[in-house]
Parts: C-alpha cells; sequence; structure tokens
C-alpha cells in the first residue's frame, strides 16, 4: 500500500484541528497514513465531524473507515465484517463502530491494513478470521486482557458509571426541590451542569456525560447558567414545613422533566448554529497549499519553519531575510575573479578539484600530479542518470559545474555590495558548486527554487537545502516566492540538514537553536540577519563571535601580450592560460580542451 504526502496529510490535520480542539485525531490520522491509508476529508457541505481513510493501492482489498474524536468507524461489508470480530465493538445496523476507549485504533488499523493486503481474509460472519491455507486468529495486542477475579470487563463499567452518576444527580435534585421547589430542584439541575460543563471545558470532553468537544461542554456551561438564574428567580425565600411527600414528589418529577426539556432544545439549537458556522468558515478558510502554484502559502511557509527541528535546512528558513530582488544592473562574471581559480592553493583549479570530488573511477593526465581530469563517471544528482565524461573541446560539456545559487543570484541578492575577493571565493567555493548534467544546468540559468528545480525528485531536498546553507552562510537573502517553494520540498523531508557543517543562528521564535559554525577556509561566514519576530517584545538575538577573514587570493599576473610558448609563460606565472583569457593561442593547447600550458 502506498501512503499519502506528509504535506497534504499535514495541511488536512491542521485544518481538522482548527475545528476540533484536543481531539485524539492526530494520532489515528498519522498512523494510518504511515500503513498507507490515505486521508481525505468529508464530501457534501463541509459540515461532518469526520475525516475517510481509503486504502490507496487499486490492485487491493477496497476499505473506507471514518474517523472522529470518538471512534473509529468501518461501513463497507469487508471491514464490518473484520471490525465485528474486535472485542469492545459497537455492531450497528449500517455500520460497526470501535471507540477509541474499549479499542485500541492503532491495533485496528494494522488489521485493516492486513485485510487490504489479503495476509488475511474477511469472515463471513463475526468469528475469528479464517485464512484461505490455515487458522489465524486475531493478533493477541488486539484481545482484551481477561478479567481479574471480582473485575467486571471493561465494556460494562460506563454503564455501572452512568447509573453511579445517575442516582447522585437524582438525589441532589431531589434536595433542590425539598429545600426550594421548582426553583431548588433548576438550581441544583444547573450547578450540576455548570461543573460537568467546565470540566468538560477544561479537560476537551466529558465521554461519559456524552460530551464529545470543548465546544459542547460550553452549551451545556450555557444551559447550567439559564437554569441557575431561572431556579434563583423562582425559587420561593421560604418552604413551609408541613409540605407533605406527595408535593415534594410531584414538585421533584415537575422540576425534573422541565429543565431537561429546556436544556435538550438549547443544545439543540446551540449545535444547529455551530454547524452553520462550520459550514461558513469551511468555505471561506484558506488552505495551506495554493490551488494556482501548488506550494506553501506565506502563513503556512511561516508555520512550518516556526515549527521545524532544531539544526534541520527547514528551521534554517528563520535565518534567512526575505525581500525582492535587486536590480541585475551592472553584473559581470569577471566582477567574481578568474574563471575557476586556485583559491585553496593547492595547485589545481577549483573545475578539476570539484571534478576530482564529483566523478567515480576518474583518471588524470600525466605530469599534472593528479590535477586535470581527463575520464570519469558521473553519478549526476540532477538527473540521477550515469554521464561519461571525457575531456576535449567537442565533450567536456557534457559535464559541466553548476553554481546551486547561481553568480547572478547572488548578485541580486546581495554579493553586488562584496569586495572582490569575497565574490572569488564564493565564486569557487566547493559547498556552492556540483558536477552536474551539462543541458540541465543550462536548462536551470541563474534561476531559484521558485522557478526550477532538479527533474530527479529524489535530489530536490538535499538541493534546496544546500541553497539555504550557501545562503545562511554569505548573508544572501531570499524571495517570499523563493522561500515558500524551499518551504514545499522541505516539508516532505523536515528532518534534512545543512550541509557542510553549516549551523544558522535562527531567531528565538523559532525552534532552532542557535549557534556558531566554525568558519569556512574558502570564505568568512557573515553573519546573517535574523528576521523580525512576531511577537510583541522582539529577542534579542544571541551575539555570534565573528569568524576569521579568509585568506585573500594573490593577483593574477597581469598579461600583456602574446607568448612564444608555454616555458615563458609559466615564467611570466600566468599559466596556465585558459580559452578567451589574454595570452591564450590554440597552438599552446595541445589537448585542446580550452586550457594551455597546463603541466
Amino acid at each position: 500500500m502506498s501512503s499519502s504526502h506528509p504535506a497534504a496529510v499535514e495541511a488536512l490535520l491542521t485544518q481538522w484541528e482548527s475545528r476540533n480542539p484536543g481531539t485524539p485525531v492526530r494520532a489515528v490520522v498519522v498512523r494510518a497514513a504511515a500503513l498507507g491509508f490515505a486521508p481525505t476529508p468529508p464530501g457534501g457541505n463541509g459540515t461532518a465531524d469526520y475525516l475517510r481513510l481509503v486504502s490507496t493501492d487499486p490492485t487491493e482489498r477496497a476499505i473506507t473507515l471514518y474517523v472522529n474524536g470518538l471512534r473509529l468507524t468501518a461501513a463497507g461489508s469487508a471491514a464490518r465484517k473484520v471490525a465485528a470480530t474486535m472485542p469492545g465493538a459497537v455492531v450497528k445496523s449500517r455500520d460497526v463502530q470501535l471507540p477509541f476507549g474499549t479499542v485500541d485504533p492503532f491495533a485496528a488499523l494494522e488489521t485493516f491494513r492486513q485485510v487490504a493486503t489479503g495476509e488475511i481474509v474477511a469472515p463471513a460472519g463475526p468469528t475469528p478470521v479464517r485464512h484461505d491455507t490455515g487458522t489465524f486468529e486475531l493478533p493477541a495486542r488486539l484481545l482484551a486482557p481477561p478479567a481479574l477475579p471480582g473485575q467486571e470487563p471493561a465494556s460494562n463499567r460506563r454503564p455501572v458509571v452512568l447509573a453511579i452518576v445517575g442516582a447522585l444527580v437524582l438525589l441532589l435534585v431531589i434536595a433542590g426541590a425539598a429545600s426550594g421547589g421548582v426553583g431548588g430542584a433548576l438550581l441544583m439541575l444547573g450547578f450540576i451542569a455548570l461543573l460537568v460543563g467546565l470540566a468538560a471545558v477544561v479537560v476537551g470532553r466529558a465521554r461519559w456525560a456524552f460530551i464529545a468537544s470543548r465546544r459542547v461542554g460550553g452549551i451545556v456551561v450555557a444551559a447550567g447558567l439559564v437554569a441557575v438564574t431561572v431556579g434563583g428567580v423562582t425559587a420561593p425565600p421560604t418552604e413551609p414545613a408541613a409540605a407533605s411527600s406527595a408535593a415534594a414528589a410531584t414538585s421533584t418529577a415537575t422540576a425534573t422533566a422541565s429543565p431537561t426539556a429546556d436544556t435538550e432544545a438549547a443544545i439543540a439549537a446551540a449545535e444547529a448554529a455551530m454547524l452553520r458556522r462550520e459550514a461558513e468558515e469551511a468555505a471561506t478558510a484558506p488552505t495551506a497549499v495554493s490551488a494556482v502554484t501548488g506550494l506553501l502559502s506565506d502563513s503556512a511557509t511561516d508555520t512550518a519553519v516556526v515549527s521545524a527541528q532544531p539544526a534541520t535546512a527547514l528551521a534554517a528558513l528563520a535565518a534567512v531575510v526575505v525581500q525582492g530582488r535587486a536590480p541585475q544592473t551592472g553584473y559581470d562574471r569577471d566582477l567574481f575573479g578568474a574563471a575557476w581559480s586556485d583559491v585553496d592553493r593547492n595547485g589545481c583549479d577549483t573545475r578539476n578539484d570539484v571534478l576530482a570530488r564529483d566523478l567515480t573511477a576518474e583518471t588524470f593526465k600525466p605530469g599534472t600530479r593528479n590535477c586535470v581530469v581527463l575520464t570519469g563517471s558521473l553519478a549526476d544528482p540532477y538527473s540521477a542518470k550515469a554521464i561519461a565524461f571525457l575531456r576535449g573541446q567537442a565533450t567536456s560539456a557534457a559535464v559541466q559545474i553548476d553554481h546551486v545559487v547561481a553568480l547572478s543570484n547572488s548578485w541580486q541578492t546581495g554579493s553586488q555590495g562584496w569586495e572582490t575577493a569575497k565574490r572569488t571565493a564564493f565564486a569557487n567555493d566547493p559547498l556552492n558548486l556540483l558536477a552536474v548534467d551539462g543541458p540541465l544546468n543550462m536548462q536551470k540559468g541563474d534561476g531559484d527554487a521558485a522557478t526550477w528545480l532538479p527533474p530527479n525528485k529524489g535530489y530536490r531536498c538535499a538541493y534546496v537545502a544546500r541553497q539555504v546553507a550557501v545562503k545562511v552562510a554569505y548573508g544572501l537573502w531570499m524571495t517570499q516566492a523563493e522561500r515558500n517553494a524551499i518551504a514545499t520540498v522541505l516539508s516532505a523531508c523536515p528532518n534534512e540538514p545543512l550541509p557542510g557543517g553549516v549551523v544558522a543562528n535562527v531567531p528565538a521564535t523559532s525552534t532552532a537553536v542557535a549557534t556558531t559554525a566554525a568558519p569556512r577556509s574558502t570564505a568568512a561566514a557573515p553573519k546573517p540577519v535574523p528576521q523580525q519576530a512576531p511577537a510583541a517584545v522582539a529577542p534579542v538575538p544571541v551575539p555570534v563571535p565573528a569568524p576569521a577573514p579568509a585568506p585573500v587570493p594573490a593577483p593574477a599576473p597581469v598579461v600583456t601580450g602574446a607568448f612564444a610558448n608555454c616555458t615563458e609563460a609559466k615564467a611570466a606565472g600566468a599559466a596556465p592560460l585558459y580559452r578567451g583569457q589574454p595570452g591564450y593561442q590554440d597552438k599552446l593547447d595541445r589537448d585542446k580542451d580550452g586550457v594551455a600550458c597546463e603541466s
């Protein structure tokens, strides 16, 4: 059986809990989704108080269950036959109810899953389930434990409790009627209703009194106030001492019948009004996911970020400022330093460093001290395909090095105010670089997560987490659309961590804990600007020590003309020479790979 998308399940539960607070439905629905049932809202005008749980695999036996704050309900033929075998089940004419108070809902869901997958065959009637190839009794965890000596079964306790409570109420009403007549009985009933209703409002429900939610408890409180008010007005100041027992009994019977009828009428009217309000709220309530963009709304994104677990990429979104893009005016690739500089001073340019990191079975050009990669195999994260790399003017473009946060995107989100040394370090930071499929890299261009995501859906969580890490490490901002897109992806993998050892300093309103990351060797990770907390009093962010500055790369030698040979280029400190740079000549590039004088 397949499972529902976690984001869709969470959105459905959030809407349910806004209308039905304090019920155990979340735990049951989450368990059902994990077992392969698809939670769906009820049809009709939106006034129903239940959710449907439907088996999702069309090859399996169709099983449909209904869940609300009190019980699971099995309505289909196969589901009813199985449900009827469970201890504590309540068999009705059209369905079988499994109250949470007497039936373990998790065990019941597991049994229904086994029926849907064919592991258990539905019985012909309320008898132990039989399998085609042998005998299969219901699992022991679904059976009620045997009663201890002198102990009544759990299913018989509720009627006993109701009988005891009813007797106490009757005695109190009779006492009130004896002391104050009809008014005294009303006063006593009103006080009892107030106590029961207040208890239901505090706890969330009072099942023994058939109060299923706080709203119904509030209605009972209101009815109790009405009864107390009416009883106080109608109660006589004194009671004649010679009142006969027959008159007292008649007064008690009248007082008992009248407020009960009035209370039931008030409850029925209040419930009808509540259903109308719920229908109106359901019609106007905003959805968590936009039907136009398919992304989380702004408010749903804020909720997901604030409630995320600490040290996750989703929680780290709180450390990234949200604002519109700056103009692209003035952008030039040369402002980010020479292409593929050797910023870490290991003797290899950044492109070959990334190829050596991301390729497997790689071979190197002789005489380059395992620097220049000639061949290798790439497990492309963007397409999930294997791509063979072969250095050459006509073949090298099959594998390209992608800036996860594009340079032009960074220009519009904060980098145009940096010094050249920092932009050079950013352009060559391994955290922001991946060897990927060349055509897909060209397709992406300078797009962010709101406009482009890898076709390989299995890599999207890691992809957007890396974008968040880069923007956190360098203090870049993002647009609201980009933030919503990243949060939508990460809501399906809420535990995805930040890569590269980056740790976000999030505002205090988030559940993530603000800590300090060790400075990277290639760039100083600037302290991000925290977002304004929505609380009335803005918390003060935890101060972060300034990281040590990264080493500034030595300036490239100035090339004023052509070189006669590679010896002259190396003596001038200009080697290697790249196609398009001053001094590059085809005669110096012997292997025609676009890099001259590289060995």
